[in-house]
């Protein structure tokens, strides 16, 4: 995790920006949530759907490993 990273300034910025994603993806459950409560289901699957989006872009950023093949594709 990033208690044994070196912090440096790149990295730092990068534990912000996850931290922004994070606090964001926590809006769109709490979003949801309210939905559901409220019956909304006209609503839900919009929101379910930018949830599910939002995610996968942490996911892709954060959690998988590209090698130099990938960045030219």
């Amino acid at each position: 995790g990033y208690g044994k990273m070196k912090l440096t300034e790149d990295t730092a910025s990068k534990v912000a920006l996850l931290e922004e994603c994070l606090y964001s993806t926590h809006n769109r459950v709490e979003i949801a949530r309210f939905l559901v409560k409220h019956n909304r289901d006209d609503l839900l699957a919009t929101a379910l759907e930018d949830l599910y989006c939002g995610v996968q872009l942490i996911l892709d950023e954060y959690c998988v490993v590209r090698n130099d093949s990938d960045a030219h594709r």
